[in-house]
């Protein structure tokens, strides 16, 4: 994949082992669904968007609010996520309140003030251009809509037992990966600039010391050496490190993830 496009081509074409772990990272327990779908305030009837749905475990859950007279539209860069949430959803009992569709950039296929509410969780990291994204999350809103938006912020993270230099120096050979790994300090007013009142911005930082999030740390370690900013030698140190951490019980990883809401006048 050619580096200068790799933040948006690697969620295009995802390795299987790569889809099977997302299944499982992605389906998120019920009272953290609710929690980060609160903001948008969905009730029934509502015509929502999820940007970005992945495999559908949150779509499905909107579509849980939004009732049998509701619709909720699951949009991603990725053909087979969307075969996985189509069977997702059914099996949730809400495939017929949901549709998915590939999307190839920023353009919603909706038109101007048709929908109640747009979900987006970490895609804002990933798009070419984050203004023309949130414009066009602000055109197909009517107004009172709402907009939620969830990103993580890679200059905060935190991942016991490397040191915050070794943090940084991970996340800098793994930064292709991302159009701006520092989206989340700037989402708020991001969305300002983009017409959005009211923006209330959440901070979110569970520590993880379980190993669930070691996968994400693998990411990067796997990052670091496909762009060649990283000898294996250092990425099988930094590897053995965490692994022994976890092991012993020393391990612990902060990823800081902001969650923004903000209403189309």
């Amino acid at each position: 994949m050619d580096e200068s496009t790799f933040f948006r081509d690697h969620w295009t074409a995802i390795e299987p082992e790569k889809l099977a772990y997302f299944d499982s990272f992605f389906d998120l327990p019920a009272p953290v669904m609710d929690m980060l779908l609160a903001p948008l305030g969905l009730i029934d009837g509502n015509i929502a968007i999820d940007l970005g749905c992945g495999p559908g475990f949150l779509t499905a859950a909107m579509a849980g609010l939004v009732g049998g007279t509701g619709r909720v539209h699951g949009l991603d860069v990725n053909e087979e996520f969307l075969t996985r949430a189509v069977s997702n959803a059914e099996a949730r009992g809400v495939g017929t309140v949901c549709s998915f569709q590939l999307i190839e950039d920023h353009r919603l296929p909706f038109d101007s003030g048709s929908v109640d509410a747009v979900f987006a969780k970490n895609v804002f990291e990933y798009v070419s251009d984050v203004d023309e994204s949130l414009s066009e999350a602000h055109r197909v809103l009517r107004s009172g809509g709402r907009l939620t938006g969830i990103c993580c912020d890679y200059g905060f993270y935190v991942a016991e037992p490397l040191s915050p230099s070794e943090v940084h120096e991970l996340f800098d050979a793994a930064a292709p990966a991302f159009r701006d790994p520092f989206i989340g300090r700037r989402l708020r007013q991001a969305m300002r600039s983009a017409g959005f009142v009211d923006v209330q911005t959440t901070l979110l930082a569970m520590p993880d010391v379980t190993g669930v999030l070691r996968g994400v740390l693998e990411n990067m370690l796997g990052h670091a050496l496909r762009f060649g900013r990283m000898g294996q030698h250092r990425i099988d140190e930094l590897r053995d490190r965490v692994d022994a951490a976890l092991a012993d019980g020393s391990y612990m990883v902060v990823q800081p993830v902001f969650m923004c809401t903000g209403t189309r006048p």
